[in-house]
């Protein structure tokens, strides 16, 4: 019985080293190259496996699109850059979220007319990248010696390709932010610069008038140019400084949502209570970053008191220029001689190289009576729009 505990307790550590090794370098960049690459490489090695691939799934023209592979033929990989729903029966099974063990990674191309093609695994595992339910890629691991597939090897392979799903739809969400930002940065710099050029035509009208003109008139006329030519140097300024902005409460809301409905598990219960808050993209890009570093942590190695979920409650306010961020849990704490990884490790150095570098702030973190509290404290960088 004790060694069915021992063996028990070993397995669940790996796994959890496991996921935290691939949370890890998934969560190392924002980049979506960068992701797969990172977390391709992560797979395989804590699978043991030969080779591998990751698609991304593009909507717009519904297939997986390759963004990364290792050890595949350079005449296989050029076959199957591109796989179209309909194309293979095998690969639409798993778009519709069914992991699947096979032979080989072979695939139909009917949308282009082309037959069989084949990887040449002994052993293959076809496991679909999924985030709230929803497709984002597919992860495809070889071997090339015939290989067996234990069910707790599957479960951990679906239970990192979540975590895989998490950080390309955190990255998507920074992405898609970050670019309409810079949209509506763009639009305010041209209305500011037509309103400009608006006022310094009135300007040159109101100077002809003024060159016919003498006495009084003269004056109003010199007077109110001055006044025209104020204002257009504000829109002149407005236009050529106009900061791309991202609201945070928004920001943190979506990314805690995320995570907590791909945990698995009893549903964890979540407490937020989020100021509005604008942030320029050099803050809000690690900033993501943090909040996902300590949320996922939580979720990882949080362990309520039995027969309670665990709780999870995020604070975000800002006041004289200072922005503090509170994320705790109910999952018992640092204990006395063991973090459990909560306090040490690359996922904390991280937050902490975020926090000093590209915040310039101050990361405590430490106990609270029911679990572990972080405290991020970090200035705010230009003004707050409204403020």
């Amino acid at each position: 019985m004790e060694r069915s505990k021992a063996s028990s307790s070993v397995i669940r550590d790996f796994r959890l080293t496991a996921v935290r090794f691939v949370a890890d370098a998934v969560n190392r960049t924002l980049d979506l190259r960068e992701i797969s690459d990172n977390a391709l490489d992560a797979v395989l090695a804590v699978t043991h496996m030969d080779a591998g691939a990751m698609y991304r799934w593009v909507e717009e023209d519904a297939a997986l699109h390759l963004y990364a592979w290792r050890s595949l033929t350079e005449a296989f990989t050029r076959q199957v850059m591109v796989i179209r729903r309909g194309d293979d029966a095998l690969i639409d099974a798993v778009l519709e979220g069914t992991t699947r063990v096979v032979g080989d990674f072979t695939v139909t191309l009917k949308s282009v007319g082309q037959g069989e093609v084949r990887a040449g695994f002994g052993g293959a595992v076809l496991c679909p990248i999924l985030a709230q339910g929803k497709m984002v890629g597919l992860l495809v691991l070889g071997a090339y010696r015939q290989r067996r597939f234990e069910s707790e090897t599957l479960d951990l392979i679906e239970v990192i390709a979540n975590q895989i799903g998490i950080g390309i739809t955190n990255a998507e969400l920074v992405q898609d932010v970050q670019r309409k930002n810079e949209l509506l940065r763009l639009l305010m710099e041209e209305a500011h610069h037509r309103i400009k050029n608006n006022l310094q035509m009135i300007s040159g009208l109101l100077q002809l008038e003024l060159a016919a003109s003498e006495g009084r008139t003269a004056e109003r006329l010199e007077h109110a140019i001055s006044q025209v030519q104020a204002i257009a140097q504000v829109h002149n300024l407005l236009s050529a400084e106009m900061p791309e902005q991202v609201d945070a409460r928004v920001l943190i809301r979506v990314i805690v949502e995320t995570l907590v409905s791909s945990a698995t598990g009893e549903p964890p219960r979540v407490q937020m209570n989020l100021e509005q808050l604008w942030l320029n993209a050099d803050q809000a890009v690690p900033l993501a970053l943090i909040i996902n570093e300590l949320v996922t942590n939580s979720l990882l190695h949080g362990a309520p008191p039995e027969g309670e979920p665990l709780q999870l409650f995020v604070f975000c306010q800002h006041q004289n220029n200072t922005v503090t961020i509170t994320i705790a849990d109910n999952g018992g704490g640092f204990r006395a001689t063991e973090t459990r990884g909560r306090s040490s490790g690359q996922g904390v150095n991280i937050i902490r190289q975020l926090t000093h570098v590209n915040l310039r702030g101050e990361l405590l973190l430490g106990n609270s009576d029911v679990g572990v509290c972080a405290t991020l404290r970090f200035p705010l960088e230009g003004r707050t729009p409204g403020a």
